[in-house]
């Protein structure tokens, strides 16, 4: 051999090893195992990132087979969701052979989910020129980063919101987001569709967010964006007529008799005299709503400063025991007394003793006007 060909051997055994180009994981089949777990459920539920906590609303089926990419060791990639692999300790997807015939095949989602299931994933992790609150392609600027905030949880399955006592709403834009926070860069939960009902509760404290459910159980928790400020309503109270304009918190409380917002409202300072874009007075749409004990918590607060006002809650009250409720803390004469006391014994106890104070101070205002002679004078005028 020549010198050449040994110095070309020992340079080609110097030279650096190229390494091997690693493959990207290749999608695999799993059957969704109940065997080990031994859950009382239905399935697993999807979660929206590579954490236990931060749950999706869709269900993986026991005995359901599907199709994803692994991802981190124990987490499948489905689409834009997650599975774990074990939970507990306990094997939750089991790994199948391909073209195998276990579990039942999950069919295949259509275009318009698989398109719902892209958006979805563009707003968690941040790649798609989308706002937050809602979803529309048309916008061109890109969105701010998002954070992945872990959403309200329930580990026991056991429902956070008392469902069945907030407030329904509707959806009027084409998809509006349910985030993990009040904030339009926070995780996005779950996205409902133009005309689907949300269950709504308390607000956050700028009046824009609105607390509700995530899932259909209520174990997760969101918020929603009440008002586009360039697309206008996203969602409203269903049945009601449009407003175009933002709500008014106090109103929309008193309407939907959530007591507890209403008196939150009232201690910040907000108008108890306020309208809402049709002109009704909280205490008229109290009235209307039947919700007693906002209607006394108004009446204390200041809520009516003339009679057309006082006049307008009686006529809108939905019901008599209503109506005689706010005659009697009005001054006006009562009828049926029977009705009366029966309203009185339905109020809470903290409304009750409000009721009772301003009963107190009826009372008080009457034996003034006698005492300084006065009549043709209302009682509301001798309160003053």
């Amino acid at each position: 051999m020549g010198r050449f060909s040994s110095w070309a051997q020992g340079r080609a055994a110097e030279a650096p090893k190229e390494e091997p180009v690693k493959a990207a994981p290749q999608k695999q089949l799993f059957v969704v195992d109940n065997l080990q777990l031994r859950s009382k459920s239905n399935g697993i539920r999807y979660r929206c990132s590579p954490d236990l906590g931060d749950k999706h609303s869709k269900v993986a089926l026991f005995g359901s087979r599907i199709q994803g990419t692994p991802y981190g060791g124990c987490w499948i990639q489905v689409g834009s969701r997650f599975l774990p692999t074990h939970i507990g300790g306990a094997e939750v997807l089991r790994p199948i052979e391909e073209g195998s015939t276990e579990g039942i095949a999950v069919e295949a989602p259509s275009k318009d989910v698989k398109e719902q299931d892209k958006l979805l994933g563009q707003m968690l992790f941040g790649r798609a020129d989308t706002d937050a609150g809602y979803i529309d392609q048309r916008q061109q600027e890109k969105s701010p980063a998002r954070t992945l905030i872990r959403p309200e949880t329930s580990m026991t399955d056991t429902p956070l919101l008392p469902v069945g006592d907030g407030a329904v709403y509707e959806v009027l834009y084409e998809r509006v987001a349910i985030r993990s926070a009040a904030s339009t860069t926070s995780t996005t939960l779950e996205i409902k569709q133009k005309g689907e009902d949300l269950e709504l509760f308390e607000w956050d404290s700028t009046r824009k967010w609105r607390r509700c459910a995530a899932d259909a159980r209520a174990t997760t928790v969101g918020w929603v964006l009440l008002d586009h400020p360039e697309f206008g309503p996203l969602v409203r109270p269903k049945g009601a007529p449009l407003c175009a304009r933002p709500l008014e918190p106090l109103c929309a409380a008193a309407a939907e008799g959530q007591l507890g917002e209403l008196k939150r409202f009232l201690g910040e300072g907000h108008d108890p005299c306020a309208c809402d874009a049709g002109g009704m007075s909280a205490l008229a749409l109290a009235a209307l709503a039947d919700a007693r004990d906002c209607a006394v918590h108004l009446i204390e607060a200041g809520a009516v400063t003339t009679t057309a006002a006082g006049d307008a809650a009686i006529r809108n009250a939905g019901s008599d025991n209503v109506r005689a409720l706010i005659q009697a803390l009005l001054g006006h004469m009562v009828e049926d007394d029977t009705t009366l006391q029966a309203a009185l014994a339905d109020l809470t106890l903290d409304a009750r003793l409000a009721a009772d104070r301003i009963l107190e101070q009826l009372d008080e205002a009457e034996a003034r006007c006698a005492a300084d002679g006065v009549s043709g004078q209302t009682v509301l005028k001798c309160r003053k």
